[in-house]
């Protein structure tokens, strides 16, 4: 038998030295550590799109009970005495669409917890829980333009709504008005 040449010996070697083998481990690290950082980065852009787009939706639908209330409210009184000392507006619905016991409705703007709720009133002085309608409100501003009515009274011509709802860095600003069709059939 013959010994190889060294050339050919060479040439009979297979697979990688140790040098080349820790290059290419280098690089496949570093490869799947950069896919990992994309996933987690998407993941997370992902998590806080959705975060502000329910927060957003919910804002929009807050803002068209409200508005809806107001239209057709029997009587709308701006920034009323209630138990909470919050910001809203207290709405007095026509008797044929109260519901059992009912007298008047507030939606209110909790600064403190960012949020805008509902609360209702009943004919023997209790009150119903917070219903949150809202989360992620940084600013909300009830407000109306009135004009002078029968003996005296103030009667509201439009009333708006204006709620900023923030998640992260993203902020949306919304608003609404509406007045009271009563008002519009005189």
């Amino acid at each position: 038998m013959s010994r190889p040449t060294p050339q050919a010996a060479r040439r009979l070697r297979r697979g990688l030295s140790l040098p080349e083998a820790l290059i290419s481990l280098s690089i496949s690290a570093l490869l799947l550590v950069a896919t990992a950082a994309a996933y987690q980065a998407s993941t997370a852009a992902v998590e806080t799109n959705d975060q502000f787009f329910k927060a957003s939706q919910a804002a929009r639908v807050s803002i068209g009970r409200m508005t809806t209330e107001v239209r057709r409210a029997f009587a709308v009184q701006m920034n009323p005495t209630n138990p909470n000392n919050l910001p809203g507006i207290q709405i007095t619905r026509p008797a044929d669409q109260l519901t059992a016991n009912e007298q008047t409705r507030w939606y209110l703007y909790d600064a403190a917890n960012k949020r805008i709720v509902e609360q209702i009133n009943y004919l023997d002085g209790t009150n119903s829980g917070l219903l949150k309608l809202v989360d992620n409100v940084t600013s909300a501003s009830f407000t109306d333009d009135t004009t002078s009515g029968p003996n005296q009274t103030t009667i509201p011509l439009r009333v708006a709504v204006k709620v900023t709802v923030q998640v992260g860095a993203n902020q949306m600003v919304l608003d609404g008005c509406a007045t009271p069709r009563q008002y519009l059939q005189n």
